[in-house]
């Protein structure tokens, strides 16, 4: 619920760090094994087995196990003996190209894995058409396929279609794949197969109309998926399956008719779409969308704006997304919210709709949906796509609109900001989308015209934008306001930071008064700011307060440590020098929580010093910056491998609610050097006894001699290690992170992971 419509959902949302699939193709392992999937989770080190049952058009998942645990196993696939094989990744890092072969099987095995394995080996070229043809019945899926590509080989189209008529359902659906197979090789189908379309068994439809659909598929899963085209064929036959009584069937008869690019389809898709309960039938859906993208023209498709039904506005829009279509425009003024939302992203999203960008740019001005954050702020990004000063003046409108949420205004006057120099990544969805610099008086008029509504804005939030996006101008505000702002202990410190920076920048004769004031303030955001602005204005004082910063008790933390990097910077210097020489004659006394810093500024000096070092990151982090750090950091994906809560999320680590229970050395040697010591259950470690016997699973500890593993089902091994011949080291799939995140970084994070304290 919620979701846009162009996602289909999946069976089941199952493990994390999928790696590799097989299907029991029918005599591998047991009898008891029949019809099971087989699935590999390689980051953790796990692999499930579940079957599935029909539900509707699509499927359930259901009797979902875990098999096994404590292999990182990456790819998996079953052998002609019948077992099932995987390959492991068991170097760790750093990367050291080893690994192994691994083999599960059962005790009771399936009575023809012999049989099967033999006719796998067999040469079928020689093996006569009609046992070919019984072939197609055989229990195992290989064998069939086998068979039946060796009946297409030889041109036994008579043969396959007399089998098609009638038989067990496995053969009747092996010579139907194999007549398919005969017309996608010639690109010249005789469509005679439909007429087995009366056939009373739903699968036997089901596969006729999804294997005549791939005759002359259109490609629909490409980006761009071609127009409707004309047909010698017609397809009544397949229309009529519209109106199947099995969901599957009228499923793929949807899509079939999509890939054949039916034109004249287009009424009995719409008329089967109309039928569509509700949302919640989303593989019903889905085919709609994919015919309608395949039979229905641009105009057909564009009429259905004027629809009542959310359900089929929805599925023009994504039919038309398909396309490419910028008549997709047609959709932003639905009187849909989520239809107008879908539109929106269709023409924004992946690689966009440049055509319809226009369209999208000038609804920002005219919409309804003011307060839908999805749609505004594509809508936004459309506008700063353009670039022109009609776009800015749009954005620079909304950005005063007292009706609209905070978030949103903020979005816009952030676009304003980004108008002249604009980031190589997309401002909504982050895909690479670099865009040319634009003329900054652009961005200069549109606001000029609505800043003094900006700074005197209710939000404070609001005004602080304003008066950064001024500076950045180069517009000029009064003084004697920016002074009144500077000085106002009532005004938030985002605001009065700004209100520095803009004095700044005009050299404003009162200046250092006001940094006077705000050395005096109590918020040491302020106070910080007031320094790193000294030392540019006046590098003289800014030394003497950097001395008194740094030998008060009562300045923060943070206060301190800029104070320090700024010896490294703005003011380098001998009495800097001196600072540091005075501070490194008792390092080992020094707070921990500043030895980073100081060792980094002493680095950037070249004073003999201890050089920064991981120990250094224990203390002084900002718990704020390391949790944007573990949500967001490109590189190191915290948050794709541990969970900070119960609930949904990635369980390829340990979940680290309770992560501040544990001292700040763990953390630290968690991050740099993960292979170090395990959390229990995320180390899988294999071993190669002196019989030749092989063990892996996940390692629980080691003690007196004895190594301890415990397998999928929690039954515990104990090997003796005088009968180990070779082992893997203990694998964390965690890479060591002292490569990927600076020392401030880590000590951020470090810090952020403190504060996590639920109880386990």
């Amino acid at each position: 619920k919620g979701q846009p419509a162009y996602i289909t959902p999946p069976i089941s949302l199952y493990n994390n760090g999928p790696a590799g699939l097989a299907f029991n193709p029918g005599t591998a392992l047991g009898e008891e094994w029949q019809n099971y999937f087989f699935h590999t989770s390689a980051p953790n080190g796990q692999q499930w087995a579940f079957q599935v049952e029909q539900d509707g058009a699509s499927f359930k998942m259901v009797n979902d196990m875990q098999i096994g645990n404590g292999v990182p196993i990456v790819g998996i696939n079953f052998g002609p003996d019948g077992a099932l094989y995987g390959v492991d990744w068991g170097g760790g890092y750093p990367l050291n190209e080893k690994g192994a072969i691994w083999k599960w099987d059962v005790k009771e095995k399936h009575p023809l894995r012999a049989l099967t394995a033999k006719l796998l080996r067999s040469d079928f070229s020689k093996t006569a058409t009609n046992e070919l043809i019984a072939t197609l019945n055989h229990p195992d899926q290989r064998v069939r396929l086998k068979a039946q590509f060796e009946l297409v080989k030889r041109g036994a189209r008579k043969e396959l279609w007399k089998a098609a008529r009638s038989g067990p359902q496995l053969l009747r659906i092996h010579a139907i794949w194999g007549l398919c197979q005969f017309d996608r090789l010639t690109k010249s189908p005789k469509g005679d197969i439909l007429k087995l379309l009366s056939d009373p068994d739903p699968e036997i439809r089901t596969q006729i109309v999804r294997s005549f659909g791939e005759i002359l598929s259109s490609e629909l899963a490409l980006h761009q998926a071609p127009d409707p085209r004309d047909s010698p064929f017609d397809f009544l036959e397949l229309e009529k399956c519209l109106e199947d009584d099995s969901p599957r069937v009228r499923f793929h008869a949807a899509i079939a008719l999509g890939n054949l690019g039916a034109l004249g389809s287009s009424k009995a898709l719409i008329k089967m779409a109309r039928n569509i309960p509700d949302e919640s039938n989303t593989y019903q859906r889905h085919a709609a969308i994919a015919g309608l993208t395949g039979c229905a023209s641009s105009k057909i498709l564009a009429a259905l704006a004027s629809e009542q039904s959310e359900l089929i506005q929805k599925i023009a829009v994504v039919a038309l997304r398909r396309r490419a279509d910028p008549k997709v425009r047609h959709f932003l003024y639905s009187p849909f919210k989520n239809v107008v939302a879908e539109s929106a992203r269709a023409i924004h999203d992946d690689w966009s709709i440049p055509n319809a960008i226009p369209a999208l740019a000038r609804s920002l001005a005219t919409t309804k949906w003011i307060k839908d954050e999805g749609f505004i702020k594509r809508a936004i990004n459309a506008n700063f796509h353009l670039g022109t000063p009609e776009a800015a003046t749009r954005v620079a409108d909304y950005t005063i609109r007292a009706d609209v949420p905070e978030e949103l205004r903020l979005n816009a006057l952030d676009a304003l900001r980004q108008w002249s120099k604009p980031g190589k990544l997309d401002r909504v969805v982050g895909r690479y989308r670099p865009l040319s610099d634009r003329d900054p008086a652009i961005a200069t008029n549109a606001v000029y015209k609505k800043l003094t509504n900006l700074l005197i804005d209710p939000s404070q939030k609001i005004q602080s934008e304003a008066m950064a996006l001024a500076r950045l101008l180069k517009i000029e505000i009064p003084g004697e306001a920016l002074v009144a702002v500077a000085k106002n202990e009532s005004s938030i410190p985002a605001l009065r930071i700004e209100a520095l920076r803009a004095l700044a920048t005009q050299k404003n004769e009162k200046l250092l008064a006001c940094i006077t004031s705000a050395f005096e303030s109590k918020e040491h955001s302020i106070r910080i700011e007031a320094l790193k602005i000294l030392a540019k204005f006046n590098p003289v004082l800014a030394l003497d307060r950097v001395e008194v910063v740094l030998s008060s008790n009562k300045a923060k933390t943070l206060e301190k440590q800029t104070a320090l990097a700024l010896l490294g910077g703005d003011l380098a210097s001998a009495k800097g020098d001196s600072i540091l020489n005075l501070l490194l004659n008792s390092f080992e006394e020094y707070p921990p929580s500043l030895k980073l810093d100081l060792t980094e500024a002493a680095a950037v000096r070249q004073i003999n010093a201890p050089a920064p070092d991981f120990p250094h990151t224990l203390e002084g982090g900002d718990a704020d910056r390391g949790r944007n750090l573990f949500m967001n950091h490109i590189a190191a994906q915290c948050i794709r491998c541990h969970k900070v809560k119960d609930g949904k999320g990635s369980d390829i680590g340990p979940n680290l609610k309770s992560a501040g229970l544990q001292g700040r050395s763990h953390h630290l040697e968690a991050i740099v050097d993960p292979q170090k010591t395990i959390t229990e259950g995320y180390g899988s470690i294999s071993l190669t006894l002196e019989n030749g016997q092989s063990i892996a699973g996940l390692f629980k500890s080691e003690m007196k001699g004895v190594i301890e593993i415990k397998d999928a089902e929690g039954v515990i091994t104990r090997v003796a290690s005088e009968n180990v011949k070779e082992r893997t080291p203990v694998i964390s799939t965690m890479p060591p992170m002292g490569t990927i995140l600076t020392k401030r970084e880590i000590r951020d994070i470090i810090e952020y992971l403190s504060t996590l304290k639920s109880k386990k």
